[in-house]
């Protein structure tokens, strides 16, 4: 049996860089985590940006086989997986994929199963847990029935032969829509489902090799203000950094254009407040830069906004195409008016997972809406007037069950991907971010905000360009 001294040994070895004090602590609940007597199950790795936590996660992958241990990573998105996979040079799976399988349920919407856990000694690293919620499967209306994500990812792990769990997050980024806190980055919590031991580690030491980092300097004096009674300005320091910057108004438009052009495209983002102001950034980047005139063109990017589990193939691993899955127009087959709204049958490839690109049906009424996805009053519309051609069918029910597996009804629904709202971008990096100052006329600051600023600022991996702030944002 391998010694908890040994397995340290491996673990910081393995990370490559003296550990800071946290990391050394983390190091040694990891000894005792993996250590073979059974008694210590779970751990919950938490860290603000910039402190070790993604490095000491990919120095656990690498040393894992050397320790007598597999691993399986898994996060709630494509866009965070991928990140995730490149961090730790191991492929990187969704929660979905990995822990269910979809079925047609009786009444024909979809099912979810839990699949078996067949693995055995194995690590399963869940990353960017500040993004589960307790109920991610449960949509109104949809025939999708309702699953605790938290719950259930729990529960297979804990179905497995001698495994264990390491469940990473930042506390201070925003927690999931419609949430005061994250669910699964809180022991109480994650300990009434399992009858497990559990470490907790927060990291809060900036390593060495992050200190001249403006983003992560930035982003760890927002951390330091979440809790705070009185929020008040200034939020930023550009003064000594090349990484964070105020733009010139003389030379903005050209960056911004820049950024949005050729190869630059796929590494950019706006993060906005509302979608009011990411439609507006959408319309300018879109016909002053990129110059589309239609309303879909191909080559755009589109987010998806409502999960979808009709028009994903059944040879696909991925289970079904996730709210937050960006996609890129290949070819435009048709735009067709049914039901009193507007559909674009499209061919679209996926930017964060490896398949063939597919052709779906493309929801273009919430392209420029306010609202994060179809409201559901034009929901319910949609789905009365499709269910208007199924009065022949006898029972409500079965002409219910049509609607439900009509693929116009099922049309994915989504934005366009080139200015989103900053939950949307979580999970997710861009080398370059540009952040639109909030709307704030009375100046009234809350936790919230500090949130909103951190996780929006520590979504770029190489600059973040702060658009609109006036004088009274920097110190």
């Amino acid at each position: 049996m391998i010694s908890r001294d040994d397995i340290m040994a491996g673990i910081a070895l393995a990370l490559g860089h003296e550990p800071t004090a946290g990391q050394q602590k983390a190091l040694l609940m990891l000894g005792y985590l993996l250590h073979d007597d059974g008694r210590l199950k779970a751990m919950l790795l938490k860290g603000y940006a910039g402190t070790g936590k993604t490095t000491l996660l990919a120095a656990i992958v690498k040393s894992s086989a050397l320790l007598g241990y597999q691993t399986v990573l898994m996060a709630p998105t494509g866009r965070a997986a991928k990140v995730l996979s490149a961090y730790t040079g191991q492929a990187a799976f969704t929660i979905h994929k990995k822990i269910y399988r979809s079925y047609t349920n009786v009444a024909g919407g979809v099912g979810f199963a839990m699949q078996p856990n067949l693995h055995q000694k194995t690590i399963f690293i869940v990353d960017e847990a500040s993004m589960i919620q307790a109920d991610d499967l449960y949509q109104p209306g949809s025939g999708v029935e309702s699953r605790n994500l938290l719950a259930d990812l729990l529960n297979y792990v804990s179905y497995g032969k001698h495994c264990r769990l390491i469940i990473s997050g930042d506390t201070a980024q925003l927690p999931p829509v419609h949430a005061e806190q994250s669910p699964a980055l809180d022991k109480s919590v994650i300990e009434q489902h399992l009858n497990w031991r559990m470490a907790e580690m927060e990291l809060t030491d900036v390593v060495r090799q992050e200190l001249d980092s403006g983003i992560l300097y930035n982003a760890t004096q927002l951390r330091n203000r979440v809790g705070e009674e009185q929020v008040s300005k200034p939020f930023f320091t550009t003064e000594g950094y090349k990484d964070v910057r105020q733009p010139d108004p003389s030379t903005f438009s050209d960056i911004f254009a820049d950024a949005f052009t050729g190869s630059n495209l796929h590494e950019s983002v706006v993060i906005c407040r509302s979608n009011k102001r990411a439609n507006m950034y959408n319309r300018e980047i879109r016909g002053r830069i990129l110059f589309r005139d239609d309303e879909l063109n191909a080559g755009d990017l589109l987010m998806v906004v409502k999960n979808n589990y009709f028009w994903m193939p059944e040879d696909q691993p991925y289970g079904f195409i996730a709210n937050g899955d960006i996609v890129e127009v290949k070819r435009i087959l048709r735009i067709t008016e049914l039901y009193g709204f507007r559909f674009a049958r499209a061919e679209v490839s996926f930017i964060d997972y490896e398949m063939p690109p597919i052709q779906v049906n493309l929801m273009l009424d919430t392209l420029n809406s306010e609202s994060p996805a179809l409201s559901q009053p034009d929901q319910k519309r949609l789905f009365d007037t499709i269910l208007l051609d199924y009065t022949d069918i006898k029972g409500r029910q079965k002409q219910i069950d049509e609607v439900r597996r009509n693929e116009w009804f099922n049309a994915l629904q989504v934005k366009y991907a080139y200015a989103l709202t900053c939950h949307k971008t979580q999970g997710g990096q861009w080398k370059r971010v540009f952040i639109d100052a909030p709307y704030n006329p009375d100046n009234v600051f809350t936790t919230n905000d500090i949130r909103w600023f951190y996780t929006a600022i520590t979504r770029a991996s190489e600059t973040v360009y702060l658009a609109g702030f006036d004088l009274s944002y920097f110190n």
